[in-house]
Formats: C-alpha cells, sequence, structure tokens
C-alpha cells in the first residue's frame, strides 16, 4: 500500500506539480487514517463523533478536488 501511494504521489506531482500536490498530500492521509480507524478498528463510536469526522472529510476531499480541478 505505501508503495502505490508512493507511486501515484509521484504520478500527481508530475501531473500537478509541486504547489497543488503538497496540500493535497499533506490532507489526505489523515482522511485515510481515520476511515480505517471507524471502519477497521472500530474507534469511532456512533454519535455526534461520526457527523463531525463525515464534515472534515467532505471539506478535505473537497478541498483536494478544488485542488486538482483548478489545474
Amino acid at each position: 500500500m505505501c508503495s502505490a501511494g508512493l507511486l501515484f504521489w509521484f504520478s500527481s506531482l508530475d501531473h500537478l506539480g509541486q504547489g497543488f500536490t503538497g496540500p493535497i498530500t499533506a490532507m489526505m492521509p489523515g482522511s485515510v487514517g481515520s476511515l480505517w480507524s471507524v471502519f477497521y478498528y472500530k474507534e469511532v463510536r456512533p454519535g455526534r463523533s461520526h457527523y463531525y469526522l463525515v464534515a472534515s472529510i467532505a471539506i478535505v476531499l473537497s478541498g483536494a478536488l478544488a485542488l486538482g480541478l483548478s489545474k
């Protein structure tokens, strides 16, 4: 999984450039780790924390998508 992530990072660096790739690679690993903790490790209990997590992941994804499409 690490080598696939590194391969995608190099590909995005080639297509988008460092100014766009840097913020995206800084935001996305936290979202992926949060999803692992919800679905695999079951660390986040249902309730208000799920709403906060969904809202934060939606903000991160929309920011990454906006950065990617602005190029």
